[in-house]
């Protein structure tokens, strides 16, 4: 029996931001989830109103991000903003009232140097030391329309994904 091709994702027109830049992504189980990588919403086919999965979903998430959430009229269900965590580092919004609201920043991950490791012990682990860290302390901001470029500056989006 042959591999299922993957259909090619759904440009469409984010809800929140009115762009082009959004893809829809369908899964095998018929479910939905959604990208805008102008804004850097997100959502998920699943994320409907008054319903368990949406309760989980916002407890797990902080508050910040929930007071954010859209609902998409259209299709019934909420976004949010999106964190994009790789092998490289992390996107992810962060309050900024001199950008709006909030601003995308990019952290990436760093060697700590041999020196430095002293201050970042593994717990539990006597005499061992975390040898990389997120350098939060040293992210870079991108304004709220700006995500992809987020993700650009932090390797993690492929080229075909431009406006």
């Amino acid at each position: 029996m042959g591999k299922e091709q993957k259909k090619e994702m759904e440009k469409i027109i984010c809800p929140v931001c009115k762009v082009n830049f959004c893809y829809k992504d369908d899964y095998p189980d018929g479910s939905a989830g959604y990208l805008c990588y102008n804004c850097g919403m997100t959502s998920h086919s699943k994320l409907i109103p008054d319903t368990e999965y949406l309760e989980k979903a916002i407890i797990s998430t902080p508050e910040f991000i929930n007071d954010n959430m859209f609902l998409d009229e259209k299709r019934n269900i909420y976004w949010f903003l999106s964190t994009i965590r790789t092998v490289t580092g992390i996107v992810f919004p962060e309050p900024d009232d001199s950008f709006d609201g909030w601003n995308w920043a990019v952290a990436k991950i760093v060697s700590i140097s041999e020196e430095e490791q002293k201050d970042y012990p593994i717990p539990g682990k006597d005499g061992e030391f975390y040898t990389n860290r997120l350098a939060i302390d040293d992210a870079t901001h991108f304004r709220k329309n700006k995500f992809y470029d987020a993700c650009q500056e932090l390797g993690g989006i492929l080229k075909t994904h431009q406006e």
